[in-house]
């Protein structure tokens, strides 16, 4: 009896021990769980934290991207307004030589004008000169000529005009030497009026 209950004893303690290396390993089991776990929370963190970071790196790409395109809008306009400024550029400098032609042509003008200003000058002073020496000259000429008017003449008679001057003199004036009187040249001025035959 007492060997069986050694026996059951060693049994149960063998199953106690048993029971003891299951707690153990239980326990050791647990904790290894347990560890687990913690390393499961780490893991879980690590991948939220991946997770924002490529949320990051994505809008960061999308950000870049609208960076990029936003470059080659500007780099767009700015080669328009380039292109803007250089045709602006290139019309200035054309403007620029034509003004500057004018310019050059319009001092031309004005020494061209001053030296005909001048030379009308001159000419007016020349041709004033000439008209004075003119009127001096018909003055000259005529400081010994006589006008008579209204000297009556018959009609159907053509006489010489030197006769009816002569005629004249002598009748209406009263001067015998009449034919004595030296006179160059005789001619009657204008056309004979028949209504009274005064020339």
């Amino acid at each position: 009896m007492a060997e069986t209950v050694k026996g059951k004893s060693r049994k149960s303690s063998s199953t106690s021990c048993t029971d003891d290396n299951f707690s153990l390993d239980g326990k050791k089991l647990r904790h290894n769980v347990s560890l687990s776990d913690s390393e499961l929370c780490e893991s879980d963190e690590v991948i939220s934290i991946l997770n924002m970071a490529v949320e990051v790196i994505l809008k960061l790409e999308q950000v870049l991207e609208k960076l990029e395109n936003l470059e080659c809008y500007v780099d767009e306009k700015v080669s328009s307004l380039q292109a803007k400024v250089d045709c602006f550029e290139a019309f200035k400098n054309k403007t620029e030589k034509k003004i500057n032609e004018l310019e050059d042509r319009l001092d031309f003008a004005n020494t061209e004008r001053k030296s005909f200003k001048v030379k009308f000058d001159m000419l007016k002073c020349e041709i004033n000169q000439l008209r004075y020496e003119r009127v001096s000259m018909e003055v000259y000429q005529r400081r010994e000529n006589l006008r008579i008017f209204s000297i009556k003449e018959e009609s159907g008679m053509e006489k010489d005009a030197r006769e009816v001057l002569v005629g004249f003199l002598k009748t209406e004036l009263g001067m015998e030497n009449a034919d004595e009187i030296e006179l160059q040249r005789i001619h009657r001025v204008g056309k004979r009026s028949h209504s009274n035959g005064k020339p």
